[in-house]
C-alpha cells in the first residue's frame, strides 16, 4: 500500500511542476509571513544565488566524468546557462576548444581569459554578450572566437593591437 501511495505523490508532484522561480518565490513567502518585510532587492539576491548554483551544478554535471588534466574539447552547448564561472574549469590545465554556444550567457568574468589561458577556440555564439572582458587582449593561445547572434556593439578596441 505504501508504495502506491508513493507513486501517487510521484504523480501529483509531476502534475504540479512550477518553474524555478516561482519555487523560490513560494519558499520566501513560507519563511517569512509578511511580504512587507520581503524587499524586492532581497528576492532578486536570493534569485541571483540560486541562478548561480543552479548554473554551476550543471556545469559541474556535464564534466564530472571529463579526465581533468588531459581533457582538451569541453562541450556545453545549449545547457540554458545565464552565466558561466570559468573558476569550474581551473582543473582542467589543457583545454584549447570551449564550446559554449547557444545559451542565455551574458557576460564574461574578467578573469575568464586568464583562467582559460590555452584555449584556441571559443564558440560564444547565440548568447546575450554584450562586451568581452579585457583580459582577451592578454590572450596569446586565442585563434577563433566565435561571437555571432549576441547583443555585442563593440569590443574593447586594445584587441587589435
Amino acid at each position: 500500500m505504501e508504495d502506491f501511495n508513493e507513486i501517487e505523490d510521484s504523480e501529483k508532484l509531476i502534475e504540479s511542476e512550477q518553474d524555478d522561480e516561482d519555487i523560490v518565490k513560494d519558499i520566501l513567502d513560507q519563511l517569512k509571513p509578511n511580504k512587507d518585510e520581503t524587499s524586492e532587492a532581497d528576492l532578486e539576491k536570493l534569485l541571483n544565488r540560486y541562478e548561480k548554483n543552479k548554473n554551476d551544478a550543471i556545469v559541474e554535471d556535464k564534466i564530472e566524468h571529463l579526465n581533468r588534466p588531459t581533457e582538451t574539447v569541453i562541450e556545453l552547448t545549449r545547457l540554458d546557462l545565464n552565466r558561466f564561472d570559468a573558476n569550474l574549469l581551473r582543473g582542467f590545465r589543457q583545454i584549447q576548444y570551449l564550446y559554449l554556444q547557444d545559451n542565455r550567457i551574458s557576460s564574461l568574468q574578467i578573469d575568464f581569459f586568464t583562467i582559460l589561458n590555452r584555449l584556441k577556440y571559443l564558440d560564444l555564439r547565440n548568447n546575450a554578450l554584450v562586451t568581452l572582458p579585457c583580459s582577451i587582449c592578454y590572450h596569446e593561445c586565442l585563434e577563433i572566437l566565435l561571437l555571432q547572434g549576441n547583443c555585442m556593439t563593440r569590443v574593447p578596441k586594445e584587441i587589435g593591437k
